[in-house]
C-alpha cells in the first residue's frame, strides 16, 4: 500500500507531535511499521491513528 494514499485523521507530523505532547506523550525514535510513534509515561507506543483517538478526531 502507499503510503502517500493513506487517509490520516491528523493530515501532518508536525500537528500529530504538537497534539502528542498536549497529552504528555514523547516521539519515538525511528518508526513502528514504517510509522511515526509516540510514547507515554509507561512506555507503550501509540500509532498515529492512536492519537487521532485519544485526541477526540476519529
Amino acid at each position: 500500500m502507499n503510503r502517500m494514499a493513506q487517509f490520516h485523521p491528523i493530515p501532518t507530523l508536525r500537528e500529530a507531535d504538537k497534539i502528542a505532547k498536549s497529552l504528555g506523550l514523547v516521539r519515538g525514535k525511528g518508526t513502528y511499521n514504517g510509522a511515526a510513534y509516540w510514547k507515554d509515561a509507561n512506555g507503550q507506543i501509540v500509532t498515529r491513528d492512536r492519537l487521532a483517538e485519544l485526541a477526540g478526531l476519529a
